[in-house]
Order: C-alpha cells, then sequence, then structure tokens
C-alpha cells in the first residue's frame, strides 16, 4: 500500500528536527562544528530528492484526501513547497552576503522558516481522514523509535544504524524514490512497534501558530 502521507510527515519531522537545532545556534549554544548557510542550501536540495516531496503531495491528494477537501489540500500544496523553497532562497542569500556560517539572526531567520514549512505540511497532512492521520503518525512514531533503538551505544553508518566489522555497505540510491514507497525500515520499525504494545497510541501532530515574519530593520 501507499503511504505517502507518511512521507509527509516525516518531512514534519525532519523540519522539526531542523528548526530545534538552528534555535540552538540563534541561542549561541557550542554545536561542535560550524553551522553554515550552505548546509540548508544543499540540505533542502536533498530533502525534496531524497523525500520526493512534490510526487507524495500529489499522489495524496489525488488517492488518500476526501472529495470535500481536495480542494484546500489542492491550495496548500504550493504554499507548503514555497515554504520549502524560502528556506534555501534565505539560505542563498545569507552565502551571497559573504557569511560563512550562520549568525545567531541568521539562524533565528533560518528556524522561523523551518517552523514556517512545517505548519504548512501539518496543515496539509490535517486534510487526510482521521483514521489515516493516526495511522500514519503511528508509522511516524514506530520509525523514530527503531531509528533511536539502531543508533544508541553504536558506530552509526551513513544511513543510520550500528555498523560491524561484517556489514557489506548499503548500494547508492538512485534517483528519487517513488511517491507513495514504503520507507525501508517500515515493516521492521511497526513490528517492533507491535512488539512494545505502542502501535496504536500516536496522535497526529498539531500545526504550530501562524508565523509573523520579523518587522523590517530600519
Amino acid at each position: 500500500n501507499e503511504v505517502s502521507g507518511l512521507v509527509v510527515l516525516r518531512v514534519a519531522q525532519v523540519a522539526d528536527f531542523q528548526e530545534k537545532l538552528l534555535r540552538e545556534v540563534a541561542k549561541g549554544s557550542d554545536l561542535g562544528v560550524p553551522v553554515t548557510p550552505q548546509q540548508f542550501m544543499f540540505g533542502t536540495e536533498l530533502l525534496l530528492e531524497n523525500s520526493n516531496l512534490d510526487g507524495n503531495i500529489k499522489l495524496m491528494i489525488r488517492e488518500e484526501v476526501p472529495r470535500d477537501r481536495r480542494d484546500e489540500a489542492l491550495k496548500r500544496a504550493p504554499q507548503t513547497m514555497n515554504a520549502l523553497l524560502a528556506i534555501s532562497g534565505a539560505a542563498a542569500r545569507i552565502a551571497d552576503a559573504g557569511r560563512f556560517q550562520l549568525t545567531p539572526d541568521d539562524a533565528r531567520e533560518l528556524a522561523d522558516l523551518y517552523r514556517n514549512f512545517r505548519r504548512e505540511l501539518l496543515l496539509l497532512f490535517a486534510t487526510l481522514p482521521p483514521d489515516a492521520q493516526k495511522r500514519y503518525s503511528g508509522y511516524a512514531d514506530a520509525l523514530l523509535a527503531y531509528e533511536k533503538d539502531l543508533t544508541r551505544d553504536c558506530k552509526g553508518g551513513a544511513a543510520g544504524g550500528c555498523l560491524t566489522e561484517d556489514d557489506e555497505p548499503a548500494p547508492p540510491a538512485k534517483g528519487s524514490p517513488k511517491a507513495g514507497q514504503a520507507p525501508r525500515d517500515l515493516a521492521k520499525a511497526l513490528e517492533a512497534a507491535d512488539a512494545r504494545g505502542d502501535l496504536e497510541s500516536a496522535a497526529a501532530p498539531e500545526a504550530p501558530p501562524a508565523w509573523v515574519p520579523p518587522a523590517a530593520k530600519p
């Protein structure tokens, strides 16, 4: 079965992680590595390619959004993609200004944009029927828990998880995944969640309040 709605929710989780990271940079926290605008320029390109977000949004609207919510979803889809492009555009402007590391103000601006992107994703996700929202939220939580277990107390590989001397490297991915394609570890993650008894406990996340752009500086 296709899981396009899950991809939308997983990308929202990525946006949440990026926002939290940038909030730490804005506070002046030492992350141990430089945080550059180029990371977010290339990161948005990789996110688009690795998630096939555009294709999954179109498939979700066509196959899963109820007819009475479809017009709303069709209006939200370009807003969502534009919110992602705003991140790469802001990062490019920072780089063009000659700043090789983010200042606290730069980080705050990008964090706000990630917050807005996540909001648009979750509002789009909310056009799905409640049962689909609950199912995908359970899937997403199961994947997060599974990935945390894989990387706990071990040396992580390029794709996450533990490495041993006998591990064979994973073959490189070729192009974007097909729209609706399930994540590689979904079946294992669901099996682990079912064994813990928490597969049905997830609730759909709420979208954060509307983002208000900061006032222009004189």
